[in-house]
């Protein structure tokens, strides 16, 4: 399976909730950074890790949506450029100190190894 394929099959699984969706197309010892105005906010080292960091912050949104708008692709990594727009629960809007409908663009950079992601890289 292509790449994109692949990306845009973790990204369904993403907008819908469907953790256990996301991880199938993720190595076992997946690395995720978040990157949010020039600084490295969230990092998870693992599979297991990375399904508890997923099942948290799942929990501050009522609905998301992540969508490719662009892509660069290279031998063994994706460059995704997103735009990302989320609605969060009332308790996260309190928590985070923010409005409740959320727009972002960023880039999410996707690293495979032997057909599967091991490394994403969220900047925003």
């Amino acid at each position: 399976m292509n790449k994109i394929k692949i990306i845009r099959k973790y990204l369904a699984a993403y907008n819908t909730f469907n953790i256990e969706n996301m991880l199938v197309n993720l190595s076992d010892d997946v690395i995720f950074i978040n990157i949010s105005d020039s600084e490295k906010n969230t990092e998870s080292a693992g599979k297991d890790e990375f399904k508890d960091l997923a099942i948290e912050g799942a929990k501050f949104f009522t609905n998301r949506q992540q969508k490719i708008d662009d892509w660069q692709e290279d031998d063994d990594k994706v460059l995704c450029h997103i735009a990302f727009k989320a609605t969060l629960t009332d308790e996260a809007c309190k928590q985070l100190n923010t409005e409740q409908n959320m727009r972002l663009k960023g880039t999410s950079e996707f690293h495979f190894d032997n057909g599967k992601i091991s490394k994403i890289i969220d900047r925003s």
